[in-house]
């Protein structure tokens, strides 16, 4: 029995709200990076997700927690998805502490106002490259930083697809195939961003293992140095993409 001297409890929801998911409550041990720090037990009724947690020791980073909650209600949903035929998702929206402390989560992972500002090109000047073929390497590599952000556990995973994503446009735009098409197209990738390869090989070392089926231990640092690299990355894609796909 674990003490309830440090308990937390989540409130969030299922994604599709409309699809109406229950789950009866379930009771498992609470890992992070693979150490057993206490107990959770979640209910999902209605699409309305309840976790209530234990721990042996305080909670330092409520971020950490939140995401190794989030990645084991994932395990049920995903589950539930495969016997029914359907895409669940899981927003995490606010927690209460022992101490009477709330908490209300947002959806970045950055939470000062000034990342914006960071961003070489405005929304309307992106929108804008989606108007042609080269666009869809853009648009495919969003698509996985979006998951990156939404499933912490595999941000490796996606953040070096994403990064492949945009390696793909250098396939097709200079019109490369056969077995040596991969380095090519890497080294037409740095030498026309200005990226060194010892930051993508940083975010790869997270990827591969996934990748191949395994798994993958990092910490909330390691994980913000993934995104600032690959934010880096699109960063200097989009101003080369906006300058008519060339240097500037």
């Amino acid at each position: 029995m674990i003490a309830d001297k440090y308990w937390y409890i989540f409130f969030g929801k299922v994604l599709p709200e409309r699809a109406l998911v229950s789950i009866p409550g379930q009771i498992a041990e609470l890992k992070v990076n693979g150490k057993l720090i206490g107990g959770m037990t979640t209910t999902v009724l209605v699409s309305q997700v309840t976790i209530q947690i234990n721990l042996f020791e305080k909670c330092s980073n409520i971020y950490t927690l939140k995401f190794a909650i989030e990645d084991g209600l994932r395990v049920q949903l995903d589950a539930l998805g495969y016997i029914n035929s359907c895409g669940y998702d899981l927003e995490i929206t606010q927690m209460i502490d022992s101490s009477g402390y709330v908490e209300v989560f947002g959806v970045n992972i950055d939470d000062t106002n000034k990342f914006p500002q960071m961003r070489p090109k405005k929304f309307s000047d992106i929108m804008m490259l989606f108007t042609t073929d080269q666009g869809e390497y853009l648009r495919l590599c969003l698509s996985d930083l979006r998951e990156a952000i939404r499933t912490p556990k595999d941000t490796g995973f996606f953040c070096y697809r994403s990064i492949e994503c945009l390696r793909q446009y250098f396939v097709y735009a200079n019109k490369l195939d056969g077995n040596d098409s991969g380095i090519k197209s890497w080294d037409l990738l740095r030498n026309e961003l200005g990226i060194e390869r010892e930051n993508i090989d940083f975010v790869k070392t997270y990827a591969d293992p996934v990748r191949h089926g395994g798994q993958t231990i990092f910490s909330g640092g390691e994980r913000m140095k993934m995104f600032t690299i690959t934010w880096d990355i699109i960063d200097k894609f989009v101003v080369y993409a906006c300058n008519g796909y060339k240097k500037t």
